[in-house]
């Protein structure tokens, strides 16, 4: 007589267990992509191909980058940055950068990187401002008249200058710089966009030009620091805070900015 060998039983692992798997793949993907590339130059094609999964995977567990973004992020850290969309918030955008490296790399590299910016961050509102708000009767920040004035071309490319960069200061102010445009730049300048590529070559070349007129660059951190960065687009909103509103309120919008950086190295991400 012939045993009959027993039906396997065939199991399936619970959706909850292959939600929270899926979830926790698409975060390692993201924190190794955003680790790798930066968050502005990681794309939702980098985050997948990391985690190894699919597109339709990724948007059923996050709604979009920022979103996975804020999810890599501690309790804690996620109350400080509550209605900061990393895509138009420089702070967020750090602080999410720093907690993909902490997950993925070196944590006391990011400690010491988060250290480095606060301190990088207080030290602008102790610069001394060169670039002067714009007074009415100050010849720099006054429109050329048109037609043929016969001014100096030397005075012409100072005023269509300065009058560049105090418009930055002002559209970054009310704007936020992730979000500032050239339009906008050249709108508080009321000049043309020929104008401004006839002085810099992008966004990120003008806010440079700031740096370098509010800060004597010598060893002040700053000077070192790329606009085009996280940090650097941090940086450059203390700057048109501590021009636009005063040191305090720079100092205010640094100190806040620190603190929230500090606690990067003290919650666990």
């Amino acid at each position: 007589m012939t045993t009959a060998t027993p039906t396997p039983v065939r199991s399936q692992l619970p959706a909850e267990f292959l939600e929270a798997n899926r979830r926790e793949r698409i975060l390692q993907g993201f924190a190794t992509a955003v680790a790798q590339r930066g968050y502005q130059d990681c794309h939702i094609a980098d985050i997948v191909r990391a985690a190894g999964c699919s597109r339709k995977s990724f948007y059923e567990t996050f709604s979009g980058k920022s979103a996975a973004g804020h999810a890599l992020l501690s309790p804690e850290l996620r109350s400080e940055l509550v209605g900061r969309d990393p895509d138009r918030s420089p702070l967020a955008r750090l602080v999410i950068e720093l907690a993909a490296e902490c997950k993925v790399g070196d944590a006391s590299r990011v400690r010491e990187e988060t250290s480095r910016s606060s301190l990088l961050l207080r030290s602008i509102p102790d610069c001394e401002v060169t670039l002067s708000p714009q007074v009415d009767g100050d010849p720099l920040h006054c429109t050329l008249p048109p037609g043929r004035h016969g001014l100096d071309r030397d005075f012409v490319s100072k005023n269509q200058r300065q009058r560049l960069l105090t418009g930055l200061v002002r559209a970054v102010a009310a704007e936020g710089y992730p979000a500032t445009t050239i339009a906008d730049v050249t709108r508080n300048a009321a000049v043309s966009r020929r104008t401004f590529y006839e002085h810099f070559v992008s966004k990120h070349t003008a806010a440079f030009g700031l740096f370098t007129l509010v800060i004597d660059e010598g060893d002040h951190p700053l000077g070192g620091v790329s606009p085009d960065s996280s940090i650097g687009g941090l940086a450059v909103e203390v700057v048109a805070a501590l021009i636009t509103e005063g040191r305090e309120a720079a100092d205010a919008r640094a100190n806040e900015a620190a603190a929230v950086l500090s606690q990067l190295g003290e919650a666990a991400v």
